[in-house]
């Protein structure tokens, strides 16, 4: 799907997918696009990371971090990621001055994920490892995104005439 169809399924806007693709968030994805004027296709495992990306920096992870953990290789088929985050425990020096809650907000989030293949598994992790958790973490359900993904996919393809690659009035030249 183009950047339009998978910025707005993944909740964000077109510039931010061009800003991540720049930065080699998705690196199998060609910057350059497919030609000059013409929009950018997005798979799904690149629109799927999009969607997972997007979650955890609603949930104030940062964007390189965020893009470690979506990866496809890192998280391979699992569909549900278990997201603890730490509030740092050591006090910012009151020396630091004005700066002290920037940098209060840039250390506090130390992200750790594990990802599970399903909701019973992670039944069975939290029961195994709930008294070693801290109290506060998220389940991030990735088979959801990818289900909303396809469904963008499936909306984009309804709404294109022609088939990707396809110039308009190419066939008819060909036919002739």
């Amino acid at each position: 799907m183009f950047g339009v169809s998978l910025a707005a399924a993944a909740g964000t806007r077109a510039a931010t997918l061009n800003t991540w693709l720049h930065k080699g968030y998705f690196p199998d994805t060609p910057a350059g696009g497919p030609g000059r004027g013409q929009g950018r296709n997005f798979d799904i495992p690149t629109a799927v990371r999009a969607g997972l990306m997007m979650e955890m920096l609603r949930l104030q992870i940062s964007p390189d971090f965020a893009a470690a953990f979506s990866d496809p290789e890192a998280r391979g088929e699992n569909k549900i990621a278990l997201l603890f985050t730490h509030m740092l425990e050591q006090p910012i020096p009151r020396e630091w001055g004005r700066a002290e809650e920037q940098i209060r907000v840039l250390l506090r989030v130390a992200p750790k994920v594990v990802f599970l293949p399903n909701k019973e598994k992670l039944a069975e992790y939290l029961a195994e490892h709930g008294a070693d958790m801290p109290p506060t973490y998220t389940v991030i359900d990735i088979g959801k995104i990818e289900a909303k993904m396809r469904l963008a996919e499936e909306e984009w393809r309804a709404t294109r005439t022609r088939p990707i690659g396809r110039r308009a009035g190419a066939d008819d030249a060909a036919e002739k």
